[in-house]
């Protein structure tokens, strides 16, 4: 546990006191160490073993042995995550519970101060659906319709081809980013962007860590609801764009325009993001098959942007005729 990024650069003394805390833990095969309707307040750190993230009952990606697990379990809100960690195998891990954590920082006040934008993050209440009266005590202007995601202020208008795609209303009413302003959610349902929110994956990541590499293959989506990311590659003509709090990128990975990131993302500081996989997402169309047509629509509009792409090879145009692709394609 003391080589985790989280406490890179900490007081030894004060490493020495969260090991002293942390405990070992032996998991069977099926147990699962957190589930998306109950709350955590333990941090792991798989030692031995292997274990599963799943959102919506799909199973997303495996939880890599020597990284924190759960992190947001630390901060001072109960935190409920929206995914499962499952064990498919016996596993050894090490546990951090969260007043073990905290006992530790009250120890050491200027690892406190370290923590503090961790520390008070609102994680249960990252992407929120306003209503009526919730509008009128922000005196927000965004309808009672409109998905929101706590913001300070939105980076200049602007979409790039490559998979970065910024929010084009630019700063809306203080604390709150309207996904429902953004291309790809526009016109959506209240019920269906609900059903998003609820699925989102809260990440942490740390001091120059990459999210996305430019080339690859990811197809996931990115909201920024803290900290720093700076965005260079081809897609940014090889100057670097800094995308604060309430930033967005990847909408176009997400729906298959963009074959590979046009550039690479880099946090330059402890960076708190949500993620919208795109299997999720997928489920989420199977379930609300009246977004269908939007999205399609979305995408079809994204990819006459770019004439140079051929259509034939990206879902859902796999396997159509090359006469119809060509149609589409005008």
């Amino acid at each position: 546990i003391d080589q985790l990024p989280l406490f890179r650069n900490c007081d030894r003394a004060f490493i020495e006191r969260v090991v002293s805390v942390a405990a070992k833990r032996y998991c069977i095969v099926g147990q699962r160490l957190c589930r998306s309707d109950l709350s955590s307040n333990t941090m792991f750190v798989i030692d031995k073993g292997e274990a599963r993230m799943s959102i919506a009952g799909i199973d997303i990606r495996p939880c890599p042995r020597g990284q924190g697990l759960n992190i947001l379990a630390l901060t001072s809100d109960a935190f409920k995550p929206t995914y499962t960690v499952e064990c498919k195998c016996t596993v050894e891990l090490t546990a951090l519970m969260r007043g073990d954590f905290l006992s530790a920082l009250d120890a050491f006040p200027s690892e406190k101060r370290r923590f503090s934008m961790l520390l008070g993050t609102p994680v249960n209440v990252l992407a929120t659906v306003s209503t009526p009266s919730s509008a009128r005590a922000m005196r927000a202007t965004p309808s009672a319709s409109s998905i929101h995601v706590p913001m300070a202020s939105l980076p200049s208008n602007g979409s790039m081809s490559g998979g970065l795609s910024l929010g084009d209303e630019g700063v809306k009413s203080p604390g709150a980013c309207d996904l429902a302003s953004w291309d790809l959610f526009r016109q959506c349902s209240v019920k269906f962007l609900q059903w998003i929110v609820a699925h989102l994956e809260p990440r942490v990541y740390f001091t120059d860590e990459v999210i996305v590499r430019e080339g690859s293959a990811d197809k996931s989506l990115f909201i920024v609801c803290q900290g720093l990311v700076i965005l260079e590659g081809a897609s940014t003509h090889d100057s670097q764009l800094s995308l604060s709090r309430g930033s967005v990128f990847g909408e176009r990975s997400l729906l298959d325009v963009a074959a590979e990131a046009g550039c690479t993302a880099t946090a330059i500081e402890m960076t708190l993001a949500q993620v919208l996989h795109q299997r999720v997402f997928q489920e989420g169309l199977r379930l609300f098959p009246n977004e269908v047509a939007h999205i399609d629509n979305v995408a079809a509009t994204w990819l006459n942007s770019n004439p140079s792409r051929d259509i034939s090879d990206i879902p859902p145009f796999v396997g159509c005729s090359r006469a119809f692709c060509r149609e589409v394609g005008v």
